[in-house]
């Protein structure tokens, strides 16, 4: 049966290195009335704003337990990011405003706050499950580049240079650098938790899960997720 109301609450969860803020900005750009939040980026900018924050020592010393935890490839605990989060989450939901969140999930602590919190609320939530093997992941690490004021990675050294402002040098993040890192943030924070995770949610909250095959290239990625909204909710995506 298809409900032609888009839920209030999409979230894009997977592995690191499965793609999801490159279809979280696919997704942004077609649907207006939703705000994107990723956890990754709220994570780091707190980081980057905390550590230069020396004469308040509860943001320094959870900007230092978080940089060190993202440094490690761990899951960050719970407790720091729903003081980073939290606020931004409730207050786009008791707006008019839905929810785009990328990146959730990665505790099993974590997926019981937020679908305890989702059904307190009454909100229905739709996840696409962006799966990935680990041998692609650490493949697709190898070829990331970033620049600065920019969230989303470009393939390739040349094409990062020829975006890059005021001539900086691109550069790759910690965890790209190191395969070893990627390898146990895939384990810790994705595979080890993707099925009790994934069960919380559909149990705890009014959810749904579509799985998509994210070793796919790109733009096939956005058409299985537009193919979804277009068979359950009746939304095509025009792209």
């Amino acid at each position: 049966m298809i409900n032609n109301i888009l839920p209030s609450v999409i979230i894009l969860y997977g592995p690191p290195l499965a793609g999801k803020g490159t279809q979280a900005d696919f997704l942004e750009k077609h649907l207006k009335d939703y705000v994107h939040l990723d956890f990754g980026t709220e994570l780091r900018n707190y980081v980057k704003d905390g550590l230069n924050q020396t004469e308040n020592k509860d943001m320094f010393d959870r900007a230092m337990r978080l940089d060190q935890k993202m440094n490690a490839g761990e899951g960050v605990d719970t407790v720091d990011l729903r003081f980073v989060v939290e606020e931004k989450v409730v207050n786009t939901l008791k707006s008019d405003k839905k929810l785009l969140v990328e990146g959730p999930g990665r505790k099993v602590e974590e997926a019981k706050w937020l679908a305890n919190f989702f059904e307190s609320q009454k909100i229905d939530v739709i996840i696409f499950h962006l799966h990935l093997n680990l041998d692609e992941a650490i493949k697709r690490s190898k070829t990331r580049w970033y620049i600065p004021n920019k969230v989303l990675p470009f393939l390739n050294y040349e094409d990062a240079l020829k975006e890059s402002p005021d001539g900086e040098k691109p550069y790759q993040r910690y965890e790209d650098l190191d395969p070893a890192i990627n390898t146990r943030r895939y384990s810790d924070i994705y595979l080890n938790v993707f099925a009790k995770v994934l069960e919380i949610y559909l149990l705890s909250s009014s959810s749904k899960v579509f799985i998509v095959d994210a070793s796919e290239n790109i733009h096939d990625v956005s058409t299985i997720i537009a193919a979804y909204l277009k068979k359950y909710y009746g939304f095509k995506l025009i792209y």
